[in-house]
């Protein structure tokens, strides 16, 4: 460190030929602190302290950022599996249009397997778009702790840049760099 919390003791005895005895002395050591050294490492551990909270809030804010994320991608596929639900239910309906056009001797085969293969490629997407929704459900679960929340709100709240983790990460990083670089001044500084 800067200075040494510890005296250092110093015995020294000395014998003095000009008294008749022996001559004891005994002397305290202690370094003192240059001044303001002592409380600008005060400062700063207290800026390693603040941006150690600021890195805390901001892992916090990526968290819930992460949360917000997986909700969103939760509800897209939930909206992407309804629709292709849809669409499959819908081309179930085409096909038996078709098949009801072709008994009737009104449609071609081409037509008809036309239709049942488009039923069969949205019942396709629609189980990928379900397994894609059980996923997100999952990682949003995951990230939740095991209960899928509410909505997520889509607007910040006024002011919300200032109060931001990554400004707050950024103001206590540049204090904590200050107050070592005050520490590395006044330690150099020569009396």
């Amino acid at each position: 460190g800067c200075w040494s919390p510890r005296p250092s003791p110093d015995l020294r005895i000395r014998d003095d030929q000009r008294s008749l005895g022996e001559d004891t002395r005994f002397g305290l050591r202690w370094a003192l602190p240059r001044p303001g050294v002592a409380g600008d490492a005060d400062a700063a551990g207290e800026a390693g302290v603040q941006l150690r909270r600021a890195e805390v809030r901001l892992a916090e804010a990526r968290l819930a950022a992460n949360v917000r994320r997986a909700h969103l991608a939760w509800r897209r596929t939930q909206l992407e599996a309804l629709a292709a639900a849809q669409r499959a239910r819908h081309a179930a309906v085409e096909q038996a249009f078709v098949e009801r056009r072709r008994a009737a001797g009104l449609g071609s085969a081409v037509a008809t397997s036309r239709a049942a293969l488009a039923t069969q490629l949205a019942q396709a997407q629609a189980a990928e778009a379900q397994a894609q929704q059980q996923a997100a459900a999952a990682a949003l679960a995951r990230l939740a702790g095991g209960a899928l929340p509410g909505p997520a709100p889509c607007d910040p709240p006024e002011g919300a840049a200032e109060d931001h983790p990554l400004v707050e990460a950024a103001r206590a990083q540049a204090a904590r760099s200050e107050a070592r670089a005050e520490v590395d001044r006044r330690q150099a500084w020569a009396w």
